[in-house]
């Protein structure tokens, strides 16, 4: 079992209360040996035989290693730096490269690769969001440019400047939020329409710190984003940083609307980096790897569990429906399965290191 502060005990069963009232269908807490567990992740691990992708199905308690080079026939080859998926399809990052690799996320075989971003000195990839079956977005942290990318034919459909450095994307409806660092050292979300042909910037919002990760709230009214903090005046004093905090922005009126504070060290080391340190769920939850442990939000209450497991961990990756995660154990080297009520299963031996954690509909898996 995780190490659970024993004053959040109550906080931690208000979650579970949460999660069972949202799902409809009970907090969903099965010994997983039943098979009564539908949930499916994809893995990126990183070994001597280079990177890959490991499927782990809950429902029959397997494991397949290996899956892009058994399913293409030959190794990816390519370091794999973040895994998203949308519309039946996976796109594997390749950061120092500057290219997405497309999978059929049914067969996980070899659709496209996706050229032409910016790579090594120039910027690397940071960020994926998506507005449409035809219409994704991608940001590189180090290149001033919102990269619009044609998700049917598989190719950038237009570079768009941006006035920051970005380091967060994020879609709801038809709004697109990049969040940015600004040459004079501030921070501020971009908001532009999806829909415009033009895509003008709309709204520019200021931020404390640098936003590192930006998603709609499942009620479809409020944009939440997550801001990094900063280490204060003294790097090696943890009680000198300004605290990562969680901004709620009407879509109504595009304002900020309420702040909570995270009380963990600074997150600035994800400043730039692929969002895999954090994932929500349909629950209103959201889960972040901090320097401490994992800190656990309940974005519909706006209530934060700073110190929901201990350790240090900086990967992980949710189930958007059943709200299970999975964290990268480097001390251990295991992926540890994990329920919002911080029931805990046996954890996984991955094989290597864990690079990115997706989790994906086991309906749409062969």
């Amino acid at each position: 079992m995780p190490t659970i502060l024993a004053a959040r005990l109550l906080l931690l069963a208000a979650v579970t209360l949460l999660v069972a009232s949202c799902s409809g269908k009970g907090s969903d807490v099965i010994d997983p040996q039943s098979g009564d567990r539908n949930e499916m992740a994809v893995v990126a691990v990183e070994s001597s035989g280079g990177d890959d992708l490991t499927r782990y199905n809950e429902a029959n308690q397997t494991s397949t290693p290996g899956e892009y080079s058994a399913v293409n026939g030959a190794p990816l080859g390519k370091p794999i730096d973040a895994v998203f998926e949308a519309n039946e399809r996976l796109y594997l990052h390749h950061r120092s490269l500057g290219e997405i690799t497309v999978l059929e996320l049914k067969t996980r075989k070899l659709i496209a690769t996706i050229t032409g971003f910016p790579n090594g000195a120039a910027g690397a990839l940071c960020g994926m969001a998506f507005s449409n079956v035809s219409q994704a977005w991608g940001i590189c942290y180090g290149s001033n440019n919102l990269y619009l990318i044609d998700a049917v034919n598989h190719s950038i459909a237009r570079t768009i400047p941006l006035p920051g450095n970005p380091t967060a994307v994020g879609t709801v409806k038809n709004k697109v939020f990049v969040g940015m660092v600004m040459p004079d050292g501030t921070a501020k979300i971009a908001v532009l329409s999806s829909n415009g042909g033009e895509y003008p910037i709309e709204h520019l919002l200021d931020m404390p710190t640098a936003p590192i990760y930006i998603f709609g709230n499942p009620d479809g009214q409020q944009m939440v984003v997550l801001t990094s903090g900063n280490p204060g005046t003294d790097p090696t004093i943890p009680d000198d940083d300004v605290h990562p905090e969680l901004h709620y922005i009407l879509l109504s009126t595009m304002a900020v609307d309420g702040v909570v504070s995270i009380e963990v060290p600074s997150l600035d080391q994800y400043i730039g980096k692929e969002p895999n340190f954090a994932a929500r769920t349909k629950d209103y939850l959201l889960y972040i790897a901090t320097p401490i442990g994992i800190s656990l939000a309940e974005t519909a209450g706006r209530g934060v569990y700073p110190l929901w497991l201990a350790g240090d961990f900086r990967v992980l990756g949710a189930d958007y429906y059943s709200s299970m995660v999975y964290v990268y154990d480097p001390a251990s080297g295991t992926l540890r399965r994990l329920l919002a009520d911080a029931t805990e299963y046996a954890p996984l031996s991955p094989g290597g290191v864990v690079r990115a954690v997706q989790f994906v509909n086991a309906n749409s898996v062969q």
